[in-house]
């Protein structure tokens, strides 16, 4: 798609394949965290939410 990694937001379930490899590949990420786990790896915490009904939420509010 030819977009920059900062143009683009990785929502993933999954702290380390989703995460912290987007992260790693320059992509801003948000952790669907359905489970209300805590987040045990040394990277700083995503932005999280429960469900994508809260990521529409947050990222609406942000505008």
């Amino acid at each position: 798609m030819r977009l920059d990694a900062r143009d683009v937001l990785h929502v993933g379930d999954d702290p380390v394949e989703d995460v912290i490899a987007a992260r790693r590949a320059g992509l801003d990420t948000v952790w669907i965290n359905r489970d209300h786990l805590e987040w045990t790896h040394e990277e700083e915490p995503p932005m999280a939410v429960a469900d994508l009904r809260g990521l529409v939420l947050r990222l609406a509010a942000a505008r």
